[in-house]
């Protein structure tokens, strides 16, 4: 009858969509895009009732939109006068998103801003920098901010001086540019972090004399540079040795901040973590809290009994999340690669631009998630360790590690639980007291993906964006929790 053949077209609706749920988590697959190895991609986000994502190839560029159930609305090329460029970033509003590109004129390297609607109609058009001519060509770094409204694009125009500008998206106009001497802070080999706040000043962190010989002296060094200022500040690190760092700038107490892993006697191992506050009004007032892990927080990261001094190694500092009261959550996770001669990268220099082969007979372990919660004054509240195993070769690890989903009730850890089958998605829920909840979320067997959790977005507080790529084809899953 008419009521059983509209339920039967229902379910063939659900079907021909590509739903999995299960746990009260949908995940809807996208249609597919053709990815050629030496192709590059970066989801742009949603903007109005639509998920973009700019694929950038050989050709040119080309700019897709997914409707609310994932299917293809249409494809757009992105055009520039028939110049050859590349893409360097992408900034997202609610209605509209911007595209940063890169291309040669005459000799000299321009960064060029085109603005597009929800349609992907270019509604504004800005070449926003020409570099001088000379002799090799500049490598632009792209850096954005929290509201997704500036960027600070910089160089290294020398060993000490840097290069760099700043630029407003909303109202498409320059924010301040400048080359700036960096005195004794070498950018090639000291530079350790770059971050933009959302006024568009842009923070560079030096590690300076982080060495065994030299850690009396050792602190890292903060160079301001906007339309005013341009000061360096140095925080002193009271003779220890950093292994690895992560800064932000918490725009709600106004303080630039860092999570840290330091030891004692060397820059090999991790005996505790740190916690900096830099106040950006009055920058001199900078503090520093240094913890060693509790022997049962060491005995749970190494899996057997410690005695007090134990330290660990391989791992890296993945994310600092951020305190209403100005502290931090300091996320780490234990990583190795082996049969590797040089030392490993870590992954937040990797990006989605997906190498073919990857490094051949190098094997991938991306392991447990190291926790510590710091309140605004410097005291640790608890650490806690979220245990999984990841495990590939010759991948560049790129289905492993994790992505984080923060929302004000939550944290979500959600993981690929086994590389190598890439069926069982998993995740941990952190509340705000440090407790938490392991569970299996998706089961993605028979549906031909395979979810890349380190390059996924949030879209919004129940709501997830994660590229799959298979078989040069690529996909975005969308997961809704209920």
């Amino acid at each position: 009858n008419q009521r059983i053949m509209k339920y039967y077209h229902i379910i063939l609706f659900f079907i021909f969509i590509n739903i999995i749920g299960l746990n009260a988590q949908l995940a809807t697959i996208s249609d597919k895009i053709n990815f050629r190895t030496d192709d590059y991609f970066e989801m742009v986000g949603k903007i109005g009732s639509s998920y973009l994502l700019v694929k950038d190839n050989v050709d040119g560029a080309d700019l897709y939109s997914f409707d609310n159930y994932m299917k293809l609305n249409w494809e757009n090329d992105i055009l520039l006068e028939k110049k050859r460029f590349d893409v360097i970033g992408t900034l997202a509003q609610k209605d509209y998103f911007a595209v940063v590109l890169k291309y040669r004129k005459k000799g000299r390297t321009v960064i060029h801003v085109q603005k597009f609607d929800e349609s992907g109609v270019l509604v504004d058009s800005l070449s926003v920098h020409h570099y001088s001519r000379r002799s090799y060509s500049p490598q632009p770094v792209f850096v954005r901010s929290a509201d997704k409204k500036k960027f600070a694009i910089w160089n290294d125009r020398s060993e000490y001086k840097i290069e760099a500008f700043s630029f407003d998206i909303e109202r498409m106009e320059l924010i301040w540019s400048k080359e700036q001497k960096t005195g004794e802070l070498s950018i090639r080999k000291e530079l350790f972090q770059t971050v933009i706040d959302n006024r568009g000043t842009l923070y560079s962190i030096f590690s300076k004399d982080n060495t065994r010989t030299q850690k009396e002296k050792n602190k890292f060094s903060v160079l301001t540079l906007n339309a005013n200022t341009t000061k360096a500040y140095e925080i002193p690190l009271d003779s220890k040795l950093v292994f690895d760092a992560y800064f932000d700038v918490d725009h709600l107490n106004n303080t630039l901040v860092a999570g840290g892993l330091y030891d004692d006697k060397k820059t090999s191992r991790i005996s505790g973590v740190f916690y900096l506050k830099m106040p950006l009004s009055q920058p001199e007032n900078h503090k520093i809290h240094f913890h060693p892990f509790p022997q049962k927080t060491m005995t749970n990261i190494k899996g057997k009994e410690t005695e007090e001094g134990d330290t660990f190694h391989e791992a890296y500092v993945n994310e600092v999340i951020l305190r209403s009261d100005g502290g931090i959550v300091l996320v780490i996770e234990r990583f190795k690669k082996l049969n590797q001669v040089n030392a490993p990268d870590f992954p937040r220099t990797y990006t989605s631009r997906i190498m073919s082969g990857g490094d051949i007979q190098s094997e991938y372990h991306y392991d447990d998630i190291i926790l510590a919660s710091i309140d605004g004054n410097g005291s640790t509240e608890w650490f806690d360790v979220l245990y999984k195993r990841q495990y590939s070769r010759d991948d560049m690890g790129f289905l492993s590690s994790f992505f984080i989903m923060k929302t004000k009730k939550a944290i979500r850890f959600v993981y690929n639980d086994e590389i190598k089958t890439d069926s069982k998605i998993s995740e941990y829920v952190l509340l705000r007291d440090g407790t938490n909840e392991r569970s299996t979320i998706l089961d993605t067997e028979g549906y031909n993906v395979r979810m890349m959790f380190r390059n996924s977005m949030q879209i919004n507080r129940n709501e997830i964006l994660v590229p799959s790529l298979k078989k040069k084809v690529l996909k975005l899953i969308r997961i809704k929790y209920g």
